[in-house]
C-alpha cells in the first residue's frame, strides 16, 4: 500500500508519535491525543525496561495501541515504526537484532531504519572510514525483523539519513557529513527497497554554531537533492 506524504511514526526507542513529511526536509514534532494521553503511552514505553514491568517482546502490544489511536485520530495515515542502527567500518554492524522483538505487523504500517554514524566522538571525524552504502547493516537489520513476521512486500520500508554531522554540544563531533556519503546512504535505502526515503538531524538539543546541518551546510543540502534524484530513478517503472 501507497501512503500520502504525511505520515506518523512510533519510535520504539522513545515513544515518540511524530509527522513526517515524507517528501520534506522536516520533522515537526506533535501530541498523538491529549498531553495526559501522550505522556502514559510514552511511561509504557520508556519505562517499561527500567521498571522490569515488561520486556522488550512486550512492547508489541503498546505499539498496537499507539496504532489503534493513531488509526482513530489520524485515518489514513500510516504509522511508521522506527528503529535504529549505526553506520559502522565495512563489514561491521552496529545493529541490536534484539530491538527487531519490538516489531509487529499489529502495530506497523511502515517500517523507518534511522541509521547514523557513532555518537560522542571527542575529535573531528569526516566519516571517510564509515561504510555509508551499509552493505552488511540492511541485510541484518532485514534478517532481524523478518524473524518477527516483517515482510518488506506488505509492510514497506522508510529509509531515515543522516543530516547533520560535525561539532555539536561543544565537545562532541557527529561524523561526517558530505554530500557524496548522503548520496551513497539513500542510494543504498532505495536499491534495497525503500519505498519511502527522508532525513534527520538527531540531538538538535546540543547543536551549536559549527554543526552542519542543510540550513548552513551545502554540502548536507546538496546530500538530500542528490539523494532525492537517486532515489527517484531507482524507484522509475
Amino acid at each position: 500500500m501507497r501512503y500520502p506524504a504525511i505520515a506518523l511514526l512510533i519510535s520504539l526507542a522513545g515513544c515518540t508519535a511524530i509527522r513526517a513529511g515524507l517528501r520534506a526536509h522536516a520533522i515537526i514534532g506533535f501530541s498523538v491525543d491529549t498531553p495526559q494521553r501522550t505522556a502514559t503511552l510514552r511511561r509504557r514505553l520508556l519505562g517499561a525496561r527500567r521498571l522490569g514491568v515488561v520486556g522488550p517482546g512486550q512492547r508489541p502490544r503498546a505499539a498496537a495501541e499507539i496504532h489503534a489511536l493513531i488509526a482513530q485520530k489520524t485515518p489514513g495515515l500510516a504509522a511508521i515504526c522506527g528503529f535504529g542502527a549505526g553506520v559502522a567500518r565495512p563489514g561491521k554492524v552496529a545493529w541490536d537484532p534484539g530491538t527487531a522483538a519490538n516489531y509487529s505487523n499489529g502495530g506497523c504500517d511502515v517500517v523507518g531504519w534511522y541509521n547514523y554514524s557513532p555518537f560522542g566522538r571527542r575529535h573531528p571525524n569526516n566519516g571517510k572510514g564509515l561504510d555509508w552504502t551499509m552493505k552488511a547493516l540492511l541485510p541484518a537489520m532485514a534478517h532481524s525483523l523478518a524473524r518477527k513476521g516483517w515482510n518488506i512486500a506488505r509492510t514497506p520500508l522508510y529509509g531515515i539519513g543522516q543530516a547533520w554531522g560535525g561539532s555539536y554540544d561543544k565537545r562532541y563531533y557527529q561524523p561526517g557529513l558530505t554530500s557524496g556519503e548522503m548520496l551513497k546512504q539513500a542510494t543504498a535505502f532505495c536499491e534495497f527497497g525503500a519505498r519511502y526515503v527522508g532525513w534527520y538531524a538527531w540531538d538538535d538539543s546540543g547543536y551549536d554554531a559549527r554543526t552542519e546541518t542543510p540550513n548552513n551546510s551545502k554540502a548536507v543540502a546538496d546530500g538530500i537533492a542528490q539523494g532525492i534524484n537517486a532515489c527517484t530513478s531507482v524507484w522509475k517503472p
